[in-house]
């Protein structure tokens, strides 16, 4: 048994100490504001997570269904040499363009196409339009010319948005970068190019007599354009920031089609005979790497003759996808 403590002479007794069973009124006030909040935002968050599930199955349901299309409008436009157009269309889908062989830039509203409007391509200096490609990446525009140029444009689509409407307004403009003058006179027969504003560009032109010509743009090239107007004489000089060079190319037809990576290292010619020739240009210019012939078989190296294609299967078109890893053939 614990002996009692002592006390000094004089010396209060210790005080006991309880705790009030009475909770204050401002303490239960701010315990309940707190569930209550913590509620409410709870419910929130399982209404958000909630919603995210009906947006995802919202979207997702419609592709289980089969592709529905509808023609909105048939119009005609005036077409280059040959037949063929270069069309192409703004971002939002509000502005359809056309590159004329007069040399102009035709816009049509989606919603207005009876009142087109036209941009003056001044760099051409009224030359005709022969031949023309479009990346459709930022709408990068190679123009072949009848007297044997290639200005490289690109179409602007710049958007400003009415903060009272929110009504959206596209104004088109073109940026003419540079007008290249190609080793030979005489239409461009067809043409080819890739690149972006800013990076490289390359393109392959077709001549009238079959000439193959490659160009490669670095970006200094087009602030030397600038410097000198626009234009861009022929050269071959490994010094400059830009290169047009013809292929010593031997083929079994005229071209049916062309492709050519961003790099402009690998170039693909398909003919009219329905052969396909594959060239790496900084290996050897002067002669294909490979050939293959529409039978299936493959020349090159072995020396094989290109086999004509059947009437009815033609290449009609080239196209690199994939960051320019696959080739599609038309």
């Amino acid at each position: 048994m614990a002996a009692p403590q002592e006390r000094l002479a004089g010396e209060a007794p210790p005080r006991a100490y309880s705790v009030p069973k009475a909770v204050p009124r401002s303490v239960k006030v701010i315990d309940r504001t707190a569930g209550a909040v913590i509620r409410v935002f709870g419910v929130l968050v399982i209404a958000v997570v909630a919603l995210i599930f009906v947006f995802i199955v919202r979207e997702i349901v419609p592709l289980f269904a089969p592709a529905t299309s509808a023609v909105r409008r048939v119009a005609s436009a005036a077409p280059l040499s040959r037949g063929r157009e270069l069309l192409g269309i703004d971002e939002f889908e509000s502005l359809v363009y056309l590159v004329r062989a007069d040399g102009t830039v035709e816009l049509r509203a989606v919603a207005d196409w009876e009142h087109p409007r036209f941009l003056a391509l001044d760099l051409l200096g009224g030359r005709r339009v022969t031949a023309a490609y479009r990346v459709p990446a930022r709408d990068l525009l190679f123009i072949g010319t009848a007297d044997g140029r290639v200005l490289v444009a690109q179409a602007v689509f710049e958007a400003t948005f009415d903060p009272v409407t929110s009504a959206r307004t596209i104004t088109p403009s073109v940026a003419q970068l540079a007008l290249v003058e190609l080793p030979f006179r005489g239409p461009v027969v067809r043409i080819f190019g890739r690149g972006a504003p800013g990076r490289s560009t390359a393109f392959v032109a077709e001549g009238p007599g079959g000439e193959i010509v490659t160009a490669t743009l670095e970006p200094r090239a087009f602030e030397q354009a600038r410097e000198r107007g626009g234009v861009l004489a022929a050269t071959e000089d490994a010094d400059a920031p830009y290169g047009v060079r013809t292929l010593a190319a031997s083929l079994d037809g005229r071209v049916a089609a062309f492709a050519l990576d961003a790099e402009a290292s690998q170039l693909f010619v398909a003919t009219e005979a329905g052969s396909l020739h594959h060239w790496y240009l900084q290996d050897d210019r002067d002669r294909p790497f490979a050939v293959y012939p529409s039978a299936g078989r493959m020349a090159g190296d072995l020396g094989l003759e290109p086999a004509a294609a059947p009437a009815t299967r033609r290449v009609t078109a080239l196209e690199l996808l994939i960051g320019d890893a696959s080739l599609v053939v038309g």
